[in-house]
Order: C-alpha cells, then structure tokens, then sequence
C-alpha cells in the first residue's frame, strides 16, 4: 500500500488512531489502494547514507495510469549497529533541497505506453503534490524543486501527458488522470480510466471540458485555469472520453502585510482562549475538541449582533507550528455568498522582521452545482477572514507584553 507496496500495520491505542491519515490509505469498502511493485529507491540514493551525509531519501513506484515518489528527509538518526538500536547523532538537521523529475519513477514510460505500438508520449508530465495539494505540469527533462525541513516528506503522484484530440484551429488535446486527490495513493485509484473509490477524483485536461458523466448523466465538476486542473465529487464510473471529462476544488488565496512577529500571532491564534478577548464583539466562546492537532475539533460561538451567524466550526488538518501553517476543514458555517458543499481554509505566516510577518490564506470550497462564486463574493470570504485577523492584530499591538 502507498509507496512500499507491502502491508500497513496500525498499532495503535484504542481511541488514539488519526482517522484522517488512516482515510488517506483505504476505500470506504476497507479495500486498500495498493502500488504494483515492490517500493524502490531512485537512481540518485543509491550508495549514500540517507541518515547522516546529507542525503535524501526518494522512493518510486508504479500504478496502472501513473507513478508516485515519495520524498523524506531522515537525517539525524539511524540504526546502531553495535548498540542494536536507533541513535540519534544530530538533534537539529538541517533542511534538505532537492528536485523531483517524471522519470525518477524508473519505469514511467511502461504506464505511456497503452500497447498499440505508438504511446504517444513526449516526455511530458503532471506532478500532483499529495500534501501542498498542488498540481504542476512538467515539460520533458524539467525539473520540480523540493525543500524539506527536519522529518519532513511529500508525495508526489506523477501521470504521463497524453495528446488525446485535436480541438477546432489544431490545437492538441492533452491529458493526464490523477486520481483520488485525498488518498496517499491517488494515482493507483484510476484503473484504465475507470475510478476505483469515491471521494474528490482529479486530472489534468489543457482546455476545460465540456462535459461530466458519472454513471451516464451529467454532474458538475470545477475547472482551474491557472494549473488546468478538473475535479468532481464522488466519483463512481467517469467518463474520461473526449468532451465529457472532468477535475481541484475552486482556489481562492491573498495574502497580507501583519504588524506583529509570526511567532507572536501564532501563539495568539492557537491559543482558543485568546480570541474571545482579541475579537471582542465577534467571538462570544470557543469550545474545543482535542490536543490541538490534526483532528482537533473548534466550535466557535459568534456573536449574533456581528451578523455573520451562530456558530463557526472546523476540524484541524495540518497544524505545523515549525512552519506557522494550519489548514482547518470548515464543518458548519453560516456564509454570505450561499451554501457551499465543502470549505477549507489554510493560513501561513511567514516572518518579515523581528516585529512583522506575511499572513497567506488559502481557500479551498465547492458549490453544490460544481460551479464557481463570482470574484466579489470570493472576495467576501477572504475579507471575511482577514477581518478576524485583523482584530487579533490590533488586539496584541496594543498589548506589547502578551505572547511576547
């Protein structure tokens, strides 16, 4: 299963699972995605230590309609050989860089291949980043950079670009099916275009479809222009012929200038204690569910003389206090621009100064009739947010001493 195409063993405590990641790795039905072959290391990592010189850790694999590469920084520890335990040499390893191309999944061009003597396929590839949830096409011999911190890894899903039709004027056609986006897996879910699964399937199509079926009728899908990305919902049995394709949900990000240190606004925002003092007049309580971590449940009560709702829930995702990034799922919410089907949310701060930071947000949501909101109402979601921030800002500018 995932990367090392061997058996996965849970040992965990009862009532101590993380059910979003165990979600990642199997079916609804308790069936698992599993790679074809045993998991194996890139041409670059042989002969090298991946614990102590520096090196990193890439592992391939191969589905039917794709490749994966699994990417790690293991540096700081490794096994002792006299001692016949694991040891830790260096208690703060350094960032590792690197870059990932198509053809570290050695065998990619057997998944191009489609066996009528002609694969049509130049090189070309989608990258799909498992964690960042980001999609990046790369033309033949590119190269995609990487950056891990200490313990850190990301997944990348690789699919072959396919020149499937010519469209009116002689432009070609291309495409390349992901997969399931949510699962560690996401290529192995796509079988010769049949989806095995259910749940948020993804591909690459360089111009917007006319068109999804699922089951023989039409649903909705989103289309992003920037990265020609094509997403839909609960994918049974998809039609991936030409002009009835499919594929992210719709993305909306800004980013804004914060008078305070990033370490200082970080401790203020994961602190549920602080808000109903920082946003006095918006949040009347906030309940909590959890540790803090991925899971954590967060029940906010709004105020209702603040005309945005009752009640603002969500379920933390990453929360990675290193980097200064949480992403929550938004569970129940009371929202402007009309009911959304799913709404997600990730904020990073990044330090300009000793007394200032950049806070990004990024906002992820889909409507139910899979179109998108027009950019004055996307706009009201990311005000909306800021605004929040804003008032922590205020908040710890004219409290010097808190957080500091």
């Amino acid at each position: 299963m995932a990367i090392g195409g061997c058996p996965i063993y849970v040992s965990d405590k009862p009532g101590n699972h993380n059910l979003e990641l165990l979600r990642k790795l199997v079916l609804p039905s308790g069936s698992g995605l599993r790679v074809h072959l045993p998991g194996r290391p890139t041409r670059e990592c042989l002969f090298s230590d991946q614990a102590r010189d520096g090196a990193r850790i890439w592992i391939w694999n191969l589905n039917k309609c794709g490749g994966i590469v699994g990417v790690f920084n293991c540096q700081g520890a490794g096994w002792c050989r006299v001692a016949k335990k694991t040891h830790v040499h260096d208690a703060a390893p350094g960032t590792l860089t690197g870059a990932v191309r198509a053809d570290d999944v050695d065998a990619i061009a057997q998944v191009a291949d489609d066996g009528d003597g002609d694969d049509g396929w130049d090189g070309e590839a989608v990258a799909y980043m498992q964690r960042a949830r980001e999609l990046v096409r790369l033309p033949c011999d590119a190269v995609l950079p990487v950056t891990l911190g200490a313990l850190d890894y990301e997944v990348f899903h690789v699919c072959p670009v396919r020149a499937i039709a010519m469209a009116p004027g002689g432009t070609v056609v291309a495409f390349a099916p992901v997969g399931l986006l949510d699962t560690v897996d996401a290529t192995a879910a796509a079988v010769a275009l049949r989806v095995h699964g259910c749940d948020h399937f993804g591909a690459y199509f360089s111009r917007r479809p006319a068109r999804c079926t699922l089951d023989g009728a039409d649903v909705g899908f989103t289309y992003d222009g920037d990265t020609r990305t094509c997403s839909q919902r609960d994918p049974r049995r998809i039609n991936l012929s030409q002009g009835k394709t499919v594929m992210a949900p719709a993305c909306v990000s800004d980013e804004h200038a914060v008078a305070v240190s990033a370490e200082r606004l970080w401790k203020a925002f994961m602190d549920a204690s602080a808000l109903p003092k920082a946003c006095a007049g918006l949040v009347d309580d906030i309940a909590v569910e959890g540790n803090g971590g991925p899971g954590t449940i967060y029940t906010m009560k709004l105020n209702p003389a603040a005309g945005v709702g009752s009640t603002y829930k969500t379920r933390v995702a990453v929360c990675d206090a290193t980097s200064h990034v949480l992403k929550s799922d938004v569970l129940e919410a009371e929202s402007k621009v009309g009911k959304l089907k799913s709404h997600s949310t990730e904020t990073k701060l990044e330090a300009t100064g000793d007394g200032s930071c950049v806070a990004k947000l990024k906002v992820e949501y889909e409507l139910e009739d899979g179109s998108s909101l027009s950019p004055e109402k996307e706009k009201d979601i990311v005000d909306g947010y800021y605004g929040m921030l804003k008032m922590i800002e205020d908040y710890l500018v004219a409290h010097p001493a808190e957080y500091a």
